[in-house]
């Protein structure tokens, strides 16, 4: 069944819930109304059933993000990365804005602080050394998105001339050691 059909499907659904609910109103003191009372406290449920499942679904995703240790952390794919770094910044209190996974210009996470700061970062889940090419894009992601500072995170270490070019355009690098010291990442964690 295509998009359009699934959504035509859903707005008669709609339809439906909206016409009882209205119903409900004009005949608030006829005996009759315990029925469409009861069709139409059950089609809310259905309707909340998706809803809900996508919700339980949702949160053991992030739990399971935020329980993974360094070890977890090192067998991920670049997107499992981002999605576990969003999850911990959002617990500390940040704004999380994910950026398209192509065509990202240099940030995958969008940042915003409770004061309005806001900060690019790149994420980068490496086997080896990380080098200059994430810091020239975090720099190049400033001025786009009109960020206030950036930053490069990484599961691994730096090159020194990554560690030189960032320290030149002051941002922020984050190591395989301040990762697991910031977000308290076990390293036997299952």
């Amino acid at each position: 069944m295509s998009k359009r059909r699934r959504r035509k499907k859903k707005d008669n659904l709609s339809g439906i819930v909206i016409y009882l609910f209205i119903m409900t109103l004009f005949y608030q003191k006829d005996k009759s109304l315990e029925i469409p009372l009861f069709i139409l406290f059950g089609l809310a449920i259905y309707r909340s059933i998706p809803w809900i499942v996508r919700k339980v679904k949702e949160s053991k995703y992030k739990a399971k993000l935020l329980n993974s240790g360094i070890k977890q952390i090192d067998h991920m794919s670049g997107v499992e990365f981002e999605n576990t770094l969003a999850a911990h910044f959002k617990k500390k209190g940040y704004r999380v804005q994910m950026t398209p996974a192509s065509n990202d210009y240099g940030a995958d996470l969008i940042l915003t602080s409770v004061s309005g700061e806001k900060i690019c970062v790149q994420a980068k889940r490496y086997n080896g050394k990380v080098g200059n090419k994430a810091v020239q894009e975090i720099i190049a992601s400033l001025a786009y998105y009109k960020a206030d500072r950036g930053m490069v995170v990484t599961n691994s270490f730096y090159t020194a001339n990554a560690i030189n070019l960032a320290n030149a355009n002051k941002v922020e690098l984050w190591d395989r050691k301040t990762l697991i010291n910031t977000f308290k990442l076990g390293v036997n964690n299952d």
